[in-house]
């Protein structure tokens, strides 16, 4: 791993442990590295958030396509794409050892910050465009009828995983993401054929 990747994986790591208060020190501190080493990616704080947050993104983005192109079955891609969705939920808990009023008070904290919030927002767009093409190739097995659209299919299992997560009563990491694929699975059976 190359300097700017350790000081773009020490941000990540950062914010999910302290959010976008983090200082450029900590990150240095926490990357191993020098202040020159530093300043030789990045000019300010902001640069260095806008990048890092991009760049996990990005990755981001890539394991959906992954996702998609799969072999699995519809069903298990969706539960792998609820995966990823709580993948930050994930790492915050295993980093900082809290549970979901942390990770909840971070997204709080960056939808404050214009390039943070623009990010998540594209990273969901992405996953409801992701499960709405999963649901789309395999029609033959849904039962959609009326009004309902994939894209309304794909909006229920995003509201169900956010209203387990932000909700939900549940605070270990394992069980919120366990009862996400359980109520997802249960209104996937319900409209399948």
């Amino acid at each position: 791993m190359n300097m700017k990747e350790r000081i773009e994986n020490a941000t990540i790591t950062l914010l999910l442990e302290k959010g976008v208060s983090a200082s450029i020190n900590e990150v240095i501190q926490k990357a191993g590295i020098s202040k020159g080493g530093f300043y030789h990616y990045f000019t300010t704080k902001q640069e260095l958030l806008k990048k890092s947050i991009e760049n996990y993104f990005e990755s981001r983005w890539s394991l959906l396509e992954k996702i998609k192109k799969s072999n699995q079955p519809y069903t298990k891609k969706i539960e792998t794409l609820i995966d990823a969705l709580l993948d930050p939920y994930k790492k915050a808990h295993k980093q900082t050892g809290k549970g979901r009023t942390h990770y909840l008070s971070l997204i709080n904290e960056y939808v404050k910050v214009a390039e943070l919030k623009e990010n998540y927002n594209q990273f969901h767009r992405a996953v409801k465009e992701t499960i709405v093409g999963i649901l789309e190739e395999n029609s033959e097995s849904l039962n959609i009828s009326g009004q309902l659209t994939y894209s309304d299919v794909s909006s229920q299992i995003l509201y169900i995983t956010e209203g387990v997560l932000f909700n939900g009563v549940i605070n270990d990491v394992n069980n919120v993401i366990q009862r996400c694929k359980r109520e997802v699975r249960n209104y996937l059976q319900m409209i399948s054929k």
